[in-house]
């Protein structure tokens, strides 16, 4: 039998997330998954990504679209796919994105991809690490996150003010 996922619901937020991490990051009572799920949120707040956050704003405005869903699981590339962990069962990352797809106007996977696994949404944008991805490595900025947004695909910063000028 399949294990389903943990689920955390703060406003706006969804947070799925593996028993492993339930463990490992001693998320145990709601004021810890809601500091746990507003810390991966507070990414949108640097000046950096303000036009990540317009155009999936946009996107999402176009599309009827609310919320974020966050996936929060330890990953690795199998066989050449990524796949997340919930306690010892594999489950492929790009189920649970086709899964979430156009229920959400942002996924946002916290999911290591050591494999650089690229992912495709019809609907959602999604927020992927393009290789291993943890906390601290993402506080010392080692961690890249690409923007897939939908019927673009992923966006250069170089044109994110081209494609937020033809969404408007």
């Amino acid at each position: 039998m399949v294990k389903s996922l943990l689920k955390y619901t703060n406003g706006e937020i969804d947070l799925f997330y593996s028993r492993d991490i339930k463990e490992d990051f001693d998320l145990d009572t709601e004021l810890d998954l809601e500091t746990f799920a507003l810390d991966v949120i507070k990414r949108f707040s640097y000046d950096e990504v303000h036009k990540k956050k317009e155009l999936i704003n946009l996107h999402a405005q176009k599309n009827n679209l609310e919320r974020i869903a966050i996936l929060h699981a330890h990953g690795d590339s199998v066989n050449n796919k990524w796949y997340y962990f919930n306690e010892e069962e594999f489950h492929p990352v790009q189920k649970w994105i086709s899964s979430n797809d156009g229920k959400y106007k942002l996924l946002i996977l916290n999911v290591c991809n050591p494999g650089k696994h690229e992912i495709t949404s019809k609907k959602s944008c999604v927020l992927a690490p393009n290789e291993e991805h943890s906390v601290i490595m993402f506080q010392r900025g080692e961690v890249q996150e690409e923007l897939f947004v939908p019927e673009i695909g992923y966006i250069d910063s170089y044109l994110m003010d081209f494609e937020i000028e033809k969404l408007k």
